[in-house]
């Protein structure tokens, strides 16, 4: 989302970033991506199978009509659903997956979602959190691996600039994705994780940064964005919507208006879904959807949580299949070798980091 909206007058510049579940830099690629790179691309386009239940979503009535769902990896589901002029696009997973993971890619600087996503070899990927756009700095909190990478409270462009002063406690106490794994647990070997095992009985959760953590798990992955969507959207209590010192209401990004949004959901079995709405990829608040539109769609599809992650101009998702593995039309995706780019801007966004599915 462009930064103006954030700091309407400022030179310092930014949206925000916000990462989790595992951490790969600029260049890093999975040890284990070049093995199951085969598998992934063997699995792609296929109708789910049953052992896909968490990943699977229940789609309401309105959109199965025009619904498209392929299984593009062993228990990774793509749908592309349509209500009147609203596109979405939705990747679902079960967050224990023995054969697949969620982790955030992380730019040094700053890089397409699509370069990050395919230096991964990662089955899919979207941008992630808030950035300043002039220099990459990450606006928000960021744990791998239980330890925390990145911290907002040395943002110059946050904690320098006079408009922000007042909203700054509420700004760093934003909602945040967590990934807990159970303190007394190990991780399945990859041959027990082969044989089927979950790989440490993972949980997710969204909630604000300053929450406390459960007494029988701890902090694997943290990525911070906003505002929660669901249960109940908080824009007013996350400072994206605050007052200036004129009086006058401030829509750090744009809220009620139409736009390309990103987001993560959380359903109550266990699932984690990736989800894009298009916009104009040419213009901010052309077309697209509200915050509440966004919840809508993650609500029906079955999620009870959701967080809304950086959108706009910057709102990308990247899937490892052509298009016609996805059953879309060649001219509505940009092809990048073995990718196609289902949305993004049109000329595509540098972004902080990105959220992406990739081999154990």
């Amino acid at each position: 989302m462009k930064a103006r909206f954030f700091i309407p007058s400022a030179a310092l510049l930014f949206v925000g970033v916000c990462v989790g579940s595992g951490l790969y830099m600029q260049n890093s690629v999975p040890a284990s991506a070049a093995a199951a790179e085969d598998a992934c691309c063997k699995a792609q386009a296929k109708p789910p199978q049953a052992g896909s239940a968490v990943a699977t979503l229940k789609l309401p009535e309105h959109y199965r009509g025009s619904a498209l769902q392929k299984e593009i990896a062993d228990g990774v589901i793509y749908y592309r659903l349509q209500s009147g002029k609203m596109i979405a696009h939705l990747i679902s997973m079960d967050l224990n997956n023995p054969s697949y993971k969620v982790v955030p890619l992380i730019a040094q600087s700053r890089d397409t979602t699509t370069d990050l996503t395919a230096r991964a070899s990662a089955v899919a990927g979207i941008n992630a959190g808030y950035f300043n756009l002039t220099d990459g700095v990450s606006a928000s909190y960021v744990t791998a691996d239980g330890k925390q990478v990145l911290d907002p409270t040395v943002n110059k462009a946050l904690i320098e600039n006079p408009n922000l002063k007042p909203f700054l406690k509420q700004i760093f106490d934003r909602s945040e994705l967590r990934i807990y794994e159970p303190k007394n647990s190990k991780p399945a070997s990859k041959e027990a994780v082969g044989e089927g095992r979950k790989p440490g009985d993972l949980q997710a959760a969204i909630v604000a940064h300053h929450q406390p953590i459960p007494a029988k798990v701890r902090i694997l992955h943290v990525m911070q964005g906003g505002p929660a969507l669901l249960p109940a959207i908080r824009s007013e209590a996350e400072a994206f919507i605050r007052k200036g010192k004129d009086g006058k209401s401030v829509d750090a990004i744009g809220t009620t208006r139409k736009a390309a949004r990103t987001a993560i959901g959380i359903t109550s079995g266990g699932g984690i879904v990736f989800a894009i709405i298009e916009g104009s990829r040419g213009k901010e608040f052309k077309a697209g959807a509200s915050l509440k539109d966004m919840a809508q769609l993650l609500k029906e599809v079955g999620c009870t949580a959701a967080l809304n992650l950086d959108g706009g101009t910057s709102t990308t998702m990247a899937v490892r299949a052509t298009a016609e593995q996805l059953g879309l039309d060649r001219a509505s995706v940009r092809s990048e070798d073995k990718y196609s780019v289902v949305f993004s801007n049109e000329e595509e966004r540098k972004v902080k980091s990105a959220l992406a599915i990739v081999p154990r």
